[in-house]
């Protein structure tokens, strides 16, 4: 079947939703066999299919022949109820961490499929460099903001994550799964999650999480450079933060309520 273009198992809108998937798993880009590949599609099928969602901005091709995520579905995302409640709630009080601290801002949630996603970077010229950019994924083992998120999950989707290999970015990123869970019960103790070196050498990420109704929807986290941030005096800043965040969203909540649809957890 591969490479005759035809697959009559699978709709249009699956084949669809299967290469969007494989293209949002990460910022990189795919090229056209990568993702036949990844998704079990013939390859003709995965070309035809790309070419119409770019002409439809969906998709955007690489210099190098190469895709990835389109613009516009990361504008349609951002305008979800729940990510636009909380970006709205989020971001003055993000653009003013960043100016009193001028480190890397990032509010991160969950995407609903075991792994998190971030929806707001504030960041400024003496900032740590932060690989990846808004809608890039947020690993929940190796980024203070993911480890804040998969601390608060289900009991359910904890042990599912730290059954599955965790992939190592540096030679300091946590793989072992009972240190892993460690460090999440040392994070609902203390409110703050750390993450140093474990992403990106030479960084380190202290996030806490963003709260409403008991529940955590989201978490901030603040990156600086390994060697010289005052990680003490930066996790009370976050802590501070983030506790300003989950008043604004409800007051904004009980403004504004979204429909039954929209509601956050």
């Amino acid at each position: 079947m591969a490479g005759n273009g035809r697959d009559p198992g699978r709709s249009v809108a699956s084949k669809i939703f299967a290469i969007m998937g494989a293209l949002g798993r990460s910022a990189q880009s795919y090229s056209a066999a990568e993702l036949s590949r990844t998704t079990a599609l013939p390859a003709t099928t995965v070309l035809r299919l790309l070419r119409e969602m770019e002409a439809l901005n969906v998709v955007r091709r690489t210099a190098a022949g190469r895709y990835e995520i389109g613009l516009d579905v990361w504008r349609w995302g951002v305008r979800v109820p729940q990510i636009d409640l909380i970006r709205r709630a989020a971001r003055p009080l993000m653009d003013d961490l960043q100016r009193a601290t001028r480190e890397n801002v990032t509010l991160a949630v969950l995407d609903g499929h075991g792994s998190a996603i971030a929806v707001e970077k504030v960041s400024g010229g003496q900032s740590w460099k932060v690989v990846g950019e808004m809608g890039a994924e947020v690993p929940l083992h190796a980024t203070a903001a993911g480890k804040v998120l998969l601390a608060y999950s289900s009991p359910a989707e904890i042990r599912r994550v730290l059954a599955r290999p965790l992939p190592r970015y540096t030679p300091f990123t946590v793989v072992n799964p009972s240190l892993l869970d460690k460090q999440l019960s040392e994070i609902r103790r203390t409110g703050v999650g750390y993450a140093g070196e474990e992403m990106n050498l030479g960084s380190v990420s202290i996030a806490a999480p963003i709260w409403l109704h008991g529940d955590v929807v989201g978490a901030l986290s603040l990156v600086g450079h390994y060697r010289t941030a005052d990680v003490k005096s930066l996790s009370v800043a976050v802590k501070k933060v983030t506790r300003e965040i989950s008043d604004n969203i409800a007051k904004q909540l009980a403004e504004e309520p979204m429909p039954p649809s929209g509601h956050l957890r």
